[in-house]
C-alpha cells in the first residue's frame, strides 16, 4: 500500500507536522494517536473553562432544599414503598419457605401497615395541597369524594392526630394560625388540647424486657406466635398495642405470669380507650350539643356515634362500670333512663355537655312517669325452669362439688 504526498499537504492539528493522505477514506487530521489524545485533552480544558465563564441561569441553579415537612412526606413515601416491597416478596412463590399460617398473615399485616402509612401521607399532602391554596373543591374531585367530606376528614387537627399516633412531628409550616375549631370547642363546653401526645404504652416495655431475659430473638418469636417479625418490633416498641390473645401468646412463650398479664394489659386498654374517646370527642365535626326536640336515648346515640362507635363494653369501662353494657344497651335503646348522676357521667365520658343533656334527662323521666329519680333497670327475666339452660345450671349447681372432685386412682390387676 502507497502512501502519496499530495499537492498542498496538510499539517498535524496539534504538531505541525506534514500529513501523508491515503487515497480512500476521511482525511487525516493527526499525524499520530498521541496527538488525537492531545487535541481531545484541549477541547475538553475549552469546553470547561466555556462552562465555567458562563453566566448561571434560573434553569442550571440549583433547586432548594425541601423543607422539613417535605422530607417527613417523602420519609413516609419511603417506608410505605418497603412495606409494598415487603409484601411482594411475601406474595411471591418462591419465598414461600415458611409456615402456612405466616404466609397468610405476613402478607395481610403488611398490606395493613402499608395502608397505614398511605393514609398518613394521603393527609399530610392534603394538608400540603392546602398551604398552597389548592382549593377544597379541586381536592375532592381528586379523591372522589365532595368538598364537605373532604373538609371533614382531613382537618388540620385530624391530620396531626394521625402523625402524632406515628410518632412523628408535621411541624407548623402546613398548620394555619386561624383556628378552625373555635365553634366547636365552645359547644363542646371543654377545652381540648390543640396537640394531644399519645402516652406511651405500659405494656410494651414490660414485653420487651421478658423478650431480652428470655433471650429468644425477634424472629424467632415471631414464628412461635404467627406474626411478622416487624410487626413485633412494633409491638415491643410500644408503636402498636396487641389484642389479649397475642398477648397471651407472648405471654406463654416467654413464660410469664399470665394473672399479671392479664392486669396489666387491662389497665392498658383501660387507659387507650379513653384517649381515643377524647381523642375522638375533640377531633369531631359535631358541636356536642343535641338538636332540639331531640330524645335522650337519640342523642346519646349521637354522642356515641361523634366519638366512634365504641363499643358498650368500652364505654363500661371508662365510666368505671357506672352503667352495665345491658344498662348501656337500654339507655341507648331509649328503654331504660338511668339517675343524672351516671347520664352526667356518661355524657362527660363521651365529651358531651351536661348542662344541654339535663333537660332531655328530665324530659325522659317525666315521660317516664318520676321526675325525681328513674327507678333500677328490671331486673332480667328468670328462664324458665324447664328449659334446658335452667337445667343445665341446676345440674352444676348439684353436682358442682363432685365434678370437681378428681376420680380416685384404681390399680389395674
Amino acid at each position: 500500500m502507497t502512501w502519496l504526498p499530495t499537492a498542498s499537504a496538510p499539517e498535524c492539528g496539534v504538531c505541525g507536522a506534514p500529513l501523508l493522505q491515503h487515497r480512500q477514506g476521511r482525511p487525516a487530521e493527526y499525524c499520530s494517536h498521541a496527538c488525537r489524545q492531545a487535541a481531545y485533552r484541549r477541547r475538553r480544558a475549552q469546553a470547561r473553562s466555556a462552562l465555567e465563564d458562563y453566566p448561571s441561569s434560573p434553569r442550571t441553579s440549583t433547586a432548594p432544599a425541601p423543607s422539613p415537612e417535605d422530607e417527613l412526606l417523602l420519609t413516609l413515601a419511603k417506608t410505605a414503598r418497603a412495606e409494598l416491597t415487603r409484601l411482594i416478596s411475601q406474595l411471591t412463590p418462591q419465598s414461600h419457605t415458611h409456615t402456612h399460617g405466616n404466609a397468610i398473615r405476613s402478607p395481610l399485616t403488611s398490606a395493613a401497615e402499608a395502608r397505614r402509612r398511605l393514609d398518613v401521607l394521603l393527609a399530610g399532602l392534603v394538608l400540603r395541597a392546602r398551604h398552597h391554596d389548592i382549593p377544597w373543591e379541586d381536592i375532592g374531585n381528586l379523591l372522589g369524594t365532595s368538598p364537605d367530606a373532604a373538609r371533614r376528614a382531613y382537618r388540620e387537627h385530624a391530620v396531626r392526630q394521625k402523625f402524632d399516633e406515628l410518632d412523628l412531628d408535621i411541624g407548623n409550616r402546613y398548620i394555619s394560625t386561624k383556628p378552625q375549631c373555635q365553634e366547636e370547642d365552645a359547644a363542646c363546653g371543654d377545652e381540648a388540647p390543640a396537640h394531644p401526645q399519645p402516652a406511651r404504652s405500659q405494656l410494651a416495655p414490660i414485653l420487651s424486657r421478658l423478650q431480652r431475659q428470655a433471650g429468644i430473638p425477634v424472629r424467632q418469636l415471631g414464628e412461635r406466635v404467627s406474626v411478622s417479625p416487624s410487626y413485633l418490633s412494633r409491638l415491643l416498641s410500644g408503636e402498636r398495642f396487641p389484642s389479649w390473645r397475642l398477648t397471651e401468646l407472648l405471654g406463654r412463650a416467654l413464660g410469664a405470669d399470665l394473672c399479671i398479664l392479664r392486669h396489666i394489659w387491662e389497665d392498658e386498654h383501660r387507659r387507650l380507650t379513653a384517649d381515643r374517646l377524647r381523642t375522638a370527642a375533640s377531633t369531631s365535626p359535631s358541636s356536642g350539643r343535641p338538636r332540639p326536640h331531640t330524645d335522650l336515648a337519640s342523642a346519646l346515640r349521637a354522642l356515641v356515634r361523634r366519638c366512634g362507635s365504641p363499643s358498650p363494653q368500652s364505654i363500661s369501662i371508662v365510666i368505671d362500670h357506672a352503667l352495665s353494657q345491658s344498662q348501656l344497651d337500654a339507655a341507648l335503646a331509649g328503654t331504660f333512663v338511668p339517675d343524672w348522676p351516671r347520664t352526667e357521667r356518661l355524657v362527660r365520658a363521651l365529651r358531651g355537655d351536661p348542662q344541654y343533656f339535663e333537660p332531655l334527662w328530665q324530659r325522659a323521666t317525666r315521660k317516664a312517669g318520676s321526675l325525681e329519680t328513674t327507678p333500677a333497670p328490671p331486673p332480667p327475666a328468670s328462664p324458665d325452669a324447664n328449659t334446658p339452660h335452667s337445667r343445665v345450671e341446676s345440674l352444676l349447681e348439684a353436682f358442682g362439688p363432685t365434678l370437681a372432685t378428681p376420680p380416685p386412682a384404681y390399680s389395674h390387676r
